[in-house]
């Protein structure tokens, strides 16, 4: 699918000698303001920053290698060296659709920070935002994933050293969920950002970029639904979620990275699934998944004699007014992805960031199987996608001609 109409240059690099001074030229003019830590540059005039490289018209892919670059400069610091992380060089497939605005805090390296990277050969225009990451936490998986030199390693005469690296496109995603977490969620160009959530949000592309969740059910397993790629309207922030969960919830966690552990993870889902309303919770880029218990009284949205017990047994509306609605929220989207149970322990760590509620999911044939013998959804039910009569669901099945109680 195509971008959504003409993307104007929304900032540009100045070819200019490298700005030394301790402010940028947009800030010795007066037309910025700044706060201090994590937090965004807000430009007071129209005039974006003219330090920041900005995507060009119409695409969202410079000439250099696509991908994004990751750059670290150490700055001297009274003798010795001061490691400083701020800059995040990006350039992203178009068919990626992933935008990941960012926290720009580098006020005064900006501009020989992209001539740095231009002398070194490196196309600047990719550079979408800049950001801090004091714990080296981007280089080390840079170099745990690459194992890979910088494509760039250059000294200023003020002893400034930069080094640039680059990651093909297939590890973009992956590294900007770990920018995500890294508190990297505000961009530092309100243009920029406007001119992102923009595409984001367009209905022409949102098949492509939108969240979405997969809703199953099947009269002996419950339900089970799972979100693919995505860009979420707001952020998740997964230690809060959890925090709020155990104060609710009984909350098991298993480590995904042993297989023994995951197996078992997979067991108590399928077990506690339907035996005590428990859904299990995996988020992509964390070694933890979660199983989430609910010892409180269910509320049946279907009340029928013809109702599988299993199905009548699991708890709909806990998970839907629960689990789910605290975590997506208005965040409920169709999709068409399919998602094997089986093949999200090899996407938690690499791909888009997300997470996937699991609860014993049954194929689709059996999905299928269930509609040709003639079961519907409740009236009122949460419908998420059509097809397979009425599709993929959060409530209980119902034969076609069954009434609901109540």
């Amino acid at each position: 699918m195509g971008i959504v109409g003409p993307i104007e240059p929304l900032i540009h690099v100045p070819t200019a000698r490298p700005c030394l001074d301790s402010r940028t030229e947009a800030e010795r003019h007066g037309r910025l303001r700044h706060s201090e830590g994590l937090r965004a540059l807000i430009p007071e005039a129209e005039t974006p920053i003219a330090a920041m490289a900005g995507v060009r018209a119409g695409t969202w892919v410079p000439t250099g290698r696509s991908g994004i670059y990751l750059v670290r400069e150490e700055s001297p610091n009274s003798g010795s060296v001061e490691k400083v992380r701020h800059c995040w060089v990006g350039s992203l497939d178009p068919s990626a659709r992933r935008f990941v605005p960012v926290v720009s805090v580098a006020r005064d390296v900006v501009d020989s920070t992209a001539n740095a990277i231009r002398r070194g050969g490196v196309d600047p225009s990719g550079i979408v935002a800049l950001y801090r990451d004091e714990e080296h936490r981007l280089e080390k998986l840079i170099e745990e994933r690459q194992k890979n030199s910088p494509i760039v390693s250059l000294r200023s005469p003020d002893g400034t050293v930069t080094r640039v690296w680059h990651l093909p496109q297939d590890e973009s995603a992956y590294v900007a969920g770990v920018l995500e977490e890294c508190g990297g969620a505000i961009v530092g160009d309100v243009a920029v950002y406007r001119a992102l959530v923009r595409l984001r949000d367009a209905p022409t592309i949102a098949s492509t970029v939108r969240p979405a969740v997969r809703f199953y059910h099947q009269r002996d397993f419950g339900v089970s639904f799972a979100p693919t790629a995505r860009i979420y309207r707001r952020p998740l922030d997964l230690n809060q979620t959890l925090a709020e969960l155990h104060d609710r919830y009984e909350v098991e966690e298993y480590r995904v990275g042993d297989s023994s552990a995951w197996q078992g993870f997979v067991e108590r889902v399928r077990n506690d699934g339907v035996v005590h309303r428990a859904v299990g919770l995996a988020v992509r880029g964390c070694s933890t998944a979660f199983l989430i218990r609910s010892e409180e009284e269910c509320v049946q949205l279907v009340d029928h004699e013809n109702a599988p017990d299993v199905a009548s047994r699991f708890d709909a509306e806990w998970v839907e007014r629960g689990v789910l609605r605290r975590l997506l929220d208005d965040r409920i989207e169709v999709d068409e992805i399919e998602v094997d149970l089986d093949a999200v322990p090899t996407r938690l760590g690499f791909g888009s960031r997300g997470f996937a509620f699991i609860v014993n999911p049954p194929p689709k044939r059996d999905i299928a199987a269930l509609a040709k013998e003639g079961w519907r959804l409740p009236a009122g039910s949460l419908v998420i996608r059509p097809g397979i009569p009425r599709g993929l669901f959060l409530c209980p099945l119902r034969p076609a001609s069954a009434t609901i109680s109540g």
